[in-house]
């Protein structure tokens, strides 16, 4: 999954790069989905969590500064 999320970033910073736009990433609140998902499913929940979204925002961070 590593892989696959670095590989996504790199072609979108290189692609920024070449045209000369900025990366802009959104600020998404899943909280009141997280709570709701609680009491239906965990798999759900887990899927939601920010772990991902940290990962994403690592890789992104740590690419376009080079």
């Amino acid at each position: 999954m590593a892989a696959t999320f670095g590989d996504a970033v790199a072609d979108v910073v290189a692609l920024a790069k070449s045209e000369s736009i900025p990366i802009v990433i959104e600020r998404l609140d899943f909280e009141a989905k997280k709570a709701r998902l609680r009491g239906e499913s965990e798999r759900m929940a887990r899927m939601l969590s920010s772990c991902a979204r940290r990962r994403f925002d690592g890789f992104i961070l740590s690419r376009a500064a080079r």
